[in-house]
């Protein structure tokens, strides 16, 4: 590494006055390093606190409080995809230990969530901080206590992070930023010490980190890319055979992952070239979403509307060259001299890769989906930012940016709180928000709150007239008032119309079981649990009809 005395100025991060005064970092007490290294876990403590009280949300209660991890089956866990889509044992496990401790109070598993933030926060304050000491840039090598301190808390203060950090379901985002900078931070001590120890820490946070979620996948060249920085006199033939372990554990955990899933038919089929070719506008229009979202975070929302990004191409077009121009310069200029911009700007871009949407992603794009590029992209725009700003003002700066983003993540997080502020939320964040809108009338329903369902499901067929959901769940509600001649005639209207199968079974048998005719009550229900066993997988709403069926069936053969 070079030595703080001979550092030249970065090319592509300019000096600022810090350049001409006393070269190395600033020197700091162990109190004060102390102070700094715990500000991002009590600003944590206190932008999620409230979390504790929160309930579950969205598909926590199809895909965190499931039976396989109530049971913690080891051996589903292990061998197939438990949540039925996806094969991420680690992930798993944690469950597991939350069930073990917590039963079903969501609250446990909320603030499990907040330690694993907490932790990854720490160790990543620390790798940031060895960093920004490496770097040639005097100015930031001088204060890089200080910037790192900036960076992490800004990261963890910004808004992009309450989804993962408030959906229990996104434990797996976390758990894939947590192991993928303990992989960093293993790397980086390897390279100070020399001991094996380490190069084997990092192999395994490697593997932890891809069996924890899919946007781990670049933790090999990320690995790589910090091994060229921090040891810069080695060749970049050296540096691949340092990563070489690392690679080889992804591509296992990747074949393995494809094998597993695809043979519990939790994975479509093969993606065609022309399928790649399909997705590639919204692959370039994916970064500058993130990109827009991270410099105006506002309007934050758990369902994306994306129908505009084909109407657009032409501008997205644009904006992507724009993009690509930028980084390509910072790439050019600092890869000869591996500068911290650089490096920084190629983890980046490595990181957005899996969450690029050329390969299927479902929703195409998430809060919670950019944050490891996030880890990357807010010390990058330190980088960048920083060593322009005078150095007296740099401190006020950073305290305003910081609060404000706080402030925005506080005002966000109670939009986490239970199903029907998320998606009520949703649908006012973006009124073609359709898939939003139809969970909001369920939930609604379920709640009990039929009028305001059916207000709810009258938006949703306006912007999807040929859709039966209207007139069927008009109909239910007739049946529960006692109307039958026109829960007939708004099933019939349903009936003609496009609509889930089980859902109409649902609405006959209840129809037959007003009129106590319990044969037939039963024979709609049956075909009801057919069908929706058959959309279980695919279709998280069946999911929940199958408990509403399998206790009205109950409930008839008691009689």
């Amino acid at each position: 590494m070079t030595p703080s005395s001979t550092r030249q100025p970065d090319s592509t991060e300019p000096s600022s006055s810090l350049a001409t005064q006393s070269a190395g970092p600033l020197q700091t007490s162990r109190s004060v390093a102390l102070a700094i290294a715990l500000l991002p876990a009590v600003a944590i403590a206190i932008v999620y606190a409230r979390v504790r009280n929160f309930s579950i949300a969205w598909d926590d209660g199809l895909l965190s409080f499931a039976r396989v991890y109530r049971d913690c089956d080891l051996e589903a866990i292990f061998t197939t995809p438990a949540n039925t889509f996806e094969y991420l044992p680690v992930r798993d496990l944690t469950l597991c230990v939350d069930h073990a401790l917590w039963g079903d109070w969501a609250g446990g598993f909320h603030l499990h969530n907040v330690l694993i933030f907490m932790i990854t926060c720490a160790l990543l304050s620390g790798l940031l901080n060895k960093i920004f000491l490496a770097s040639r840039n005097e100015g930031i090598a001088k204060h890089a206590p200080l910037l790192s301190s900036i960076a992490t808390l800004a990261f963890a203060m910004h808004p992009l992070q309450v989804e993962p950090v408030a959906f229990i379901t996104a434990r797996n985002a976390l758990l894939a930023l947590l192991f993928l900078i303990g992989t960093l931070c293993a790397v980086e001590r390897h390279i100070a010490t020399g001991r094996t120890a380490w190069y084997v820490a990092s192999i395994l946070a490697t593997t932890l980190a891809l069996f924890s979620k899919a946007t781990s996948l670049p933790a090999a060249v990320i690995a790589a890319l910090l091994c060229a920085y921090l040891a810069r006199e080695r060749p970049w033939k050296r540096v691949a055979l340092y990563a070489a372990p690392h690679l080889t554990v992804t591509a296992i955990a990747t074949l393995l992952h494809t094998t597993i899933a695809s043979s519990q038919g939790a994975m479509g089929g093969a993606l065609s070239l022309a399928e790649v070719a399909r997705r590639l506008p919204r692959a370039a229009f994916v970064p500058q979403f993130y990109l827009y979202k991270f410099v105006w975070p506002a309007s934050l929302s758990s369902d994306y509307v994306l129908d505009d990004v084909r109407a657009n191409i032409v501008w997205f077009g644009v904006g992507a060259v724009i993009l690509t121009a930028c980084m390509g310069w910072l790439l050019w200029r600092g890869v000869r001299e591996r500068t911290t911009s650089a490096f920084f700007a190629a983890s980046f871009i490595a990181a957005l890769v899996p969450v690029s949407n050329i390969l299927p992603t479902h929703p195409p794009v998430a809060d919670r989906y950019v944050q490891i590029p996030l880890a990357f992209l807010v010390p990058l725009a330190i980088t960048l930012v920083a060593p322009r700003i005078p150095t007296r003002a740099r401190l006020g700066v950073s305290t305003i940016w910081i609060v404000a983003l706080a402030v925005l993540s506080v005002r966000q997080l109670p939009v986490w709180e239970n199903d029907e502020k998320l998606f009520a939320h949703a649908a006012a964040v973006d009124e073609r928000a359709v898939q939003s809108i139809e969970n909001l009338a369920h939930t609604q329903w379920m709640l009990g709150k039929e009028v305001e369902a059916i207000e709810t499901f009258a938006r949703y067929a306006a912007q999807k007239p040929n859709d039966g959901r209207y007139e069927l769940f008009q109909a239910w509600h007739a049946v529960r008032q006692g109307d039958l001649e026109t829960a007939d005639a708004l099933l019939d209207r349903a009936s003609s119309k496009a609509v889930v199968g089980y859902l109409v079974h649902i609405v006959r048998a209840e129809i037959a079981t007003a009129r106590g005719q319990k044969r037939v009550a039963v024979r709609a229900y049956e075909r009801a649990l057919i069908d929706a066993e058959r959309r279980f997988q695919r279709h998280a709403r069946a999911r929940v009809y199958l408990r509403v069926i399998k206790k009205r069936l109950r409930r008839l053969e008691r009689r």
